[in-house]
């Protein structure tokens, strides 16, 4: 996990200032093609092992309105 992050922070340094890589909002297909790949995705909380924490917007979309997860986003609940 470290290291996929580590890479992802080289790549939008953006998501280690904002503490957050917003997960998109998956199509059927998308669905579909991650699935087939292995990574386990539950349709219902969006919820991801941190080694697909860079499944995520490039370029860099952070805001909240960006991520699937803001509905049950910690993050945001701390800070509201």
């Amino acid at each position: 996990c470290e290291l996929c992050m580590a890479g992802l922070r080289l790549l939008a340094p953006e998501v280690e200032k904002r503490g957050c890589a917003a997960l998109p909002e998956f199509s059927e297909s998308m669905f579909r093609l991650l699935q087939e790949e292995g990574v386990r995705l539950n349709r219902h909380s969006r919820a991801l092992d941190c080694r697909y924490g860079v499944i995520t917007h490039y370029p860099y979309k952070g805001d909240c309105a960006a991520c699937s997860l803001a509905h049950q986003c910690a993050g945001l609940r701390k800070n509201a």
